[in-house]
């Protein structure tokens, strides 16, 4: 799936950070598409920051159950559908 065809809301679990240095695996929030782009939210460090995904970029659905027996929903960037170069 795509990420234009996500509700609004949800979350997308990517690798992020303010700098190379402090890349690591966070939830974001997907607000709404603005033209080819999307508008999401990640807070780091107590601030919210903004990012700007491709409204086609390939996504997974993740369930998973947590110890608590709770379930929760997320969605992440799938690898084999990313146009990354091939070594």
């Amino acid at each position: 799936m795509l990420l234009h065809e996500i509700p609004e809301g949800s979350i997308i679990r990517i690798e992020c950070g303010l700098s190379k240095e402090d890349q690591k695996e966070r939830d974001i929030t997907f607000h709404h598409l603005d033209g080819m782009y999307s508008y999401c939210t990640v807070e780091i460090d107590g601030k919210e920051h903004v990012l700007h995904l491709s409204a086609s970029a390939p996504l997974r659905k993740i369930i998973e159950t947590q110890p608590d027996g709770s379930v929760i929903e997320f969605y992440m960037i799938h690898p084999n559908l990313t146009n990354k170069p091939k070594k």
